[in-house]
Order: C-alpha cells, then sequence, then structure tokens
C-alpha cells in the first residue's frame, strides 16, 4: 500500500514531469511600447522611519544609518534600492534638535535628533531615489521656538488662515528646499509632496487648501525651476466599511465627513485653476482590494476619469506614494507570502503597466508591505506604531540579526531590475483580467484548476535587443514559459513557497519562501515552479 506521503510525492513528480512536456506558454508582446517606464521604479513609503522622534514612535533611523549601516544598506539593495518616499516621517528635524524638542513637548528627542543630511548622504552612496514633503498646516515657529498648528482643536480642521501665517508656513518649507539645493542634493528627488492626504476629513478644507498650495508651487518654482510637486487627490467609496468605521469618531458624523471626502478634490481643483498646469503629478493612495477606488486595475480607472474629467488636470500622472492590499482587517497579511509575496506581485504589475502611474510606494517601507522588517530590542516591527508600541509584538532572540527581509522585498527589486534596463513595456497579461478587483484575492485561493493563466509583464531594453518579464504563478503546479522568438531565455530566477505555507503570516526569521535561480531548457523556455513570481532575462 502506497503511503500518502509517497502518493503526494509521486503526484508531484508526474505533475512536473507533464508541465516539462507541455507547450510552453509564449509570452506576447506589442509592435510598439505602450508605456516608457522610464519613471516607474517601485518603491516604498517610510513614513515609520522617524528623524527626530523616539524609537517608541516609529522606526529609529539613527541605529540603521549608524550601527547597523551596512545591513541597511544591504537590505535596501535586496529591494532593488527602491524610491523612499520621505513623507511626514522628519517635520521638524529639519530646524534642529531644539526644534524637535520645543515641538515634541520633552527633553529627551533631541537624543535622537540628527542632521538629515544624513540621509541625503546615505541615499547618495548607495543608489537611493526620495520623494520629498512639503507641510500643507504647520510649521516651527523660530522666533518663538513653538510649533504651530492651524488645525481647529474641535474640529481637527484648519478653519483660516491669515497672509502672516501663511508667509511663515511657506517660510519653513522654503528653508528646506533651500537645504537641499545649497547641499547638492536636489538630483536625489524625483518629486516633492505637497501635504499628505489633505482631503481627509481631520486636515484642510479643499479651498483652503488650494491657496496653500499655490503658494508652495510659486515657492518652489522661484527656488528650483526644475522641481516637481504633487498634490493630493482622493476618491472616496461610501461602501468602504473599515472607512466608515474609522469616520465614526470624526466630529459631525459619518455622513458629514463622507461629504467631505467625496467632493475634496474636485472643489480643490476648482479653486487650485491654472496653478495645476505647473504640477506633474497627483499623489494616489490605495487601500484594499474589493471596491472601485481601492488597490487594484478598477482603483486606478477610477482615478484616471476622474482627473481626465477636470479643467487643468488632464496631464497628471499619478504618483502611487501609498498602497496596501488591506484597508485596516488584516494588518499582518502583508507577513503571508500570498499577499506579500503573489498578490504584491500582481499589483506590482498593474502598477508598472498602467499609462499614467509614475514612480509608486508600498506603504510601509519596513512594516505593513512585507519587503522588510525591522528588530529593535528583541521586538520584530512587523507594523505601524499604535499608541506608541508595535501593533504585533513577536519575541526574538537577542542575537537575532537587526533586519529580515520579507516576501514583497525580492518582488522589488525583481521590478526594478526590470525597470531599470527595460523601460519599453511592450506587455502586460493579466490571468484574471484587468478588471478583476477583488478576484486578485478570490480566485488566486488554493483549489482546482480554475481557469487561472499566468500574469506578466514585458519589457524590452531601449535598442530592442533585450527582454525581461516577471511573471506570477499562482497554480500549485509548475508552468513552462517562453520568451517570443527570436528570445529566448538565457537568465531567471524564482521566488516561491510550498503549498501547505503559502497563508502563514511568517515570523521575519522564519520565512517559508525561497529565491534561487532558474535553469532554462535547451529549447529557450523555462519551468515556473508552483506558487512563485518570477524574472525571466534575454541576456
Amino acid at each position: 500500500m502506497t503511503s500518502p506521503l509517497v502518493a503526494g510525492l509521486l503526484l508531484t513528480l508526474a505533475t512536473t514531469l507533464s508541465a516539462m512536456t507541455a507547450e510552453p506558454t509564449i509570452i506576447t508582446i506589442a509592435d510598439q511600447p505602450l508605456k516608457d517606464l522610464g519613471e516607474s521604479l517601485q518603491g516604498a513609503d517610510a513614513e515609520a522611519f522617524m528623524i527626530g522622534h523616539r524609537p517608541a514612535a516609529g522606526v529609529n533611523l539613527r541605529p540603521l544609518l549608524g550601527q547597523h549601516r551596512q545591513a541597511f544598506a544591504a537590505t535596501l539593495a535586496a529591494c532593488g534600492n527602491p524610491v523612499l518616499r520621505m513623507a511626514e516621517m522628519n517635520r521638524y528635524s529639519w530646524d534642529g534638535a531644539a526644534a524637535t524638542d520645543a515641538v515634541r513637548g520633552d527633553r529627551d528627542s533631541a537624543a535622537w535628533w540628527y542632521d538629515p543630511d544624513e540621509v541625503h548622504r546615505f541615499a547618495r552612496e548607495h543608489g537611493l531615489r526620495l520623494i520629498g514633503f512639503l507641510d500643507d498646516y504647520r510649521w516651527f515657529d523660530r522666533d518663538a521656538a513653538r510649533a504651530v498648528d492651524l488645525r481647529d482643536p474641535a474640529s481637527k480642521q484648519v478653519e483660516r488662515l491669515d497672509d502672516a501665517q501663511l508667509a511663515a508656513l511657506t517660510a519653513m518649507n522654503r528653508r528646506k528646499l533651500e537645504r537641499v539645493r545649497a547641499g547638492g542634493w536636489a538630483d536625489l528627488y524625483v518629486a516633492w509632496e505637497v501635504g499628505n492626504e489633505s482631503y481627509a476629513p481631520f486636515r484642510n478644507h479643499p479651498e483652503l487648501y488650494a491657496r496653500i498650495a499655490a503658494a508652495q508651487v510659486a515657492m518652489a518654482k522661484e527656488v528650483d525651476p526644475a522641481i516637481r510637486l504633487s498634490v493630493p487627490a482622493f476618491i472616496c467609496a461610501a461602501n468602504d466599511d473599515n472607512l466608515l468605521r474609522g469616520l465614526e469618531r470624526e466630529p459631525g458624523g459619518v455622513e458629514d465627513a463622507l461629504d467631505r471626502w467625496r467632493v475634496w478634490t474636485a472643489r480643490m481643483f476648482a479653486a487650485l485653476g491654472p496653478v495645476a498646469r505647473d504640477i506633474p503629478f497627483a499623489s494616489i493612495h490605495l487601500y484594499g482590494t474589493a471596491l472601485r477606488w481601492n488597490a487594484n486595475h478598477k482603483g486606478l480607472a477610477t482615478h484616471q476619469r476622474f482627473l481626465d474629467g477636470m479643467p487643468n488636470t488632464g496631464h497628471l500622472r499619478m504618483l502611487v506614494t501609498e498602497w496596501r492590499f488591506t484597508a485596516g482587517d488584516d494588518l499582518n497579511g502583508h507577513r503571508s507570502f500570498r499577499f506579500g509575496g503573489l498578490w504584491s506581485a500582481k499589483m506590482t504589475n498593474v502598477l508598472l503597466a498602467h499609462p499614467r502611474v509614475a514612480y509608486t510606494g508600498v506603504h510601509e517601507l519596513a512594516t505593513f508591505s512585507g519587503a522588510f522588517y525591522v528588530n529593535e530590542g528583541g521586538i520584530w516591527r512587523c507594523q505601524g506604531p499604535a499608541r506608541e508600541k508595535p501593533i504585533v509584538p513577536l519575541a526574538s532572540a537577542a542575537d537575532d540579526p537587526p533586519l529580515a527581509l520579507g516576501p514583497f522585498g525580492p518582488v522589488l527589486a525583481m521590478a526594478n531590475e526590470l525597470v531599470r534596463g527595460h523601460p519599453l513595456l511592450l506587455g502586460r497579461h493579466a490571468g484574471l483580467g484587468d478588471d478583476s478587483g477583488a478576484a486578485f484575492i478570490d480566485l488566486a485561493k488554493p483549489g482546482g484548476d480554475d481557469g487561472r493563466d499566468l500574469d506578466w509583464v514585458v519589457a524590452a531594453s531601449r535598442d530592442r535587443s533585450a527582454l525581461a518579464a516577471l511573471v506570477v504563478n499562482t497554480h500549485e503546479r509548475p508552468m513552462a514559459v517562453a520568451l517570443p522568438a527570436p528570445f529566448a531565455v538565457r537568465q531567471a530566477r524564482s521566488l516561491s513557497c510550498p503549498a501547505a505555507r503559502v497563508d502563514e503570516n511568517a515570523h521575519p526569521a522564519d520565512q517559508p519562501w525561497t529565491l534561487a535561480p532558474l535553469a532554462p531548457a535547451a529549447d529557450g523556455s523555462v519551468l515556473l515552479p508552483p506558487l512563485s513570481v518570477s524574472l525571466l532575462l534575454s541576456r
């Protein structure tokens, strides 16, 4: 009698042999490029990395740029040296340690402060690019040695702004840009965002934000005529349960908050008027998968239709500075290979292929996204901060390494290698269709042969002499793939995970996936492992 284990091994061997003898799936390409990927580097939001904040409030950058500098650089290199979105992480540190102390209201934050140019030096040394941040409602008052926050304490909204306040806010942002220019760091920045999620009910009124943004655009162009700015845009879906739960606590209740979310972007662009023509990007945040505005093809299509229908906005490209498959429920899911590897690779392909998407940033670099994890004091920080402590602390031995690569890290590296060497997008194939919405999750779960297909993007070098393809195989069986003639797969590597562990929210120190080279067959095809993300190169 054959044991279940032996039977399983025989079935796996038979399936592999069958796949090896089957005709490979040929990756198809278009005659003409569909998109120039020159500005499609995949990056990450680094808001949880804190400069001038105590470690309890986020990931402390001081040891990562100090005693763990080599490990940090190696981990970022394993992610393809992504673009890092600075966001609000260093809001006041540009004005020094004393400013940080005054803003925080305590006397120990100066111990964690250091010159933000250290980030610039690190970025220069290791080939990182940056997305900067200009504030839109608060600043540090040097004369009074205090922070000024324009938000009304009751509504948490900015109600009004006089000329002197606007001048002070703009002066702080000018100091930041002038410091970057004087230090020779301006070329590190691919864009600067004016505010972060300013459309949220607890931020600015749309017309007031437009006034603030117009002043920052004029100032920034004076400091650096070549600067590229981005303003936030958001399309609200009223049937998002996670969003509704969060808005229950807002002043005025859910309906009042939702109304403001729905109309904010349209009113802001109407007030901004022709100034928008001097702004190349709109910052988009995509969360969750089930709704039309979320992290899938439908969400991007909805934003594009909106921007195309507004005056002065048809030129805007989307700077997707935050995206994540969760929107508040399963914040641990990034640790599973199902989502941190397979699903995130599918979303990466969507972002690469969309004609209006430029640089992107998954949320969050070392929390939520599954790119990598940080060990601080024996605790693996797998999530963002919540009330000054990690949401899910995972104990580790004292001699654990300071950093651990997650499943999305190698996916980022593959995508960035494709973009850097092969910027002419020639094709996208989605096994579930571009308009699949939540089917990314629903149909990618284990089961029988449900008609799923491979998912890929394929791109060429500028001289069309080489091809690269990023291919996702959600089947639990190997799949043979080939590039179109006259190209053949010469090099390949694959990230894969055993089916038994694909849905496990893995501990950072016990990752179930492996990254390994693939040996092409004599005919130029390659056999992709089950449940895998692979990069195929023709040379």
